[in-house]
């Protein structure tokens, strides 16, 4: 899971344990918190990644949607290949909460 947006936003990463069960219904069921400081410029990218041969990893699945269209509660997020193309039968079920939290002034460096 990744934020993609603002200078103070970018960067923003959360790794989840592999899931080395089942490949075909992989089921990770883990917590991820985010505070965003600017949402209306933030993207949350979700990616499955894989490893090659040589235990490096690579992106096999992804999406990426603004934060401000996203809605609480489960959702099913359809992934996209390489090219962004819709990948036959291969969705997330996630959950989301939004917890609006105070402003925090921010200053430039």
């Amino acid at each position: 899971l990744e934020i993609i947006g603002a200078e103070y936003d970018n960067g923003l990463k959360i790794g989840t344990r592999p899931s080395t069960e089942n490949f075909t219904n992989p089921i990770w069921n883990e917590y991820c918190e985010f505070v965003v400081k600017f949402p209306d410029l933030a993207l949350l990218r979700l990616a499955v990644m894989d490893e090659d041969i040589f235990g490096d990893p690579y992106v096999i699945a992804h999406a990426v949607y603004p934060l401000t269209c996203l809605r609480g509660g489960f959702r099913s997020v359809t992934l996209l290949n390489g090219h962004s193309e819709e990948l036959e039968a291969s969705v997330l079920l996630v959950h989301f909460t939004f917890t609006p939290g105070k402003m925090v002034p921010v200053t430039p460096a």
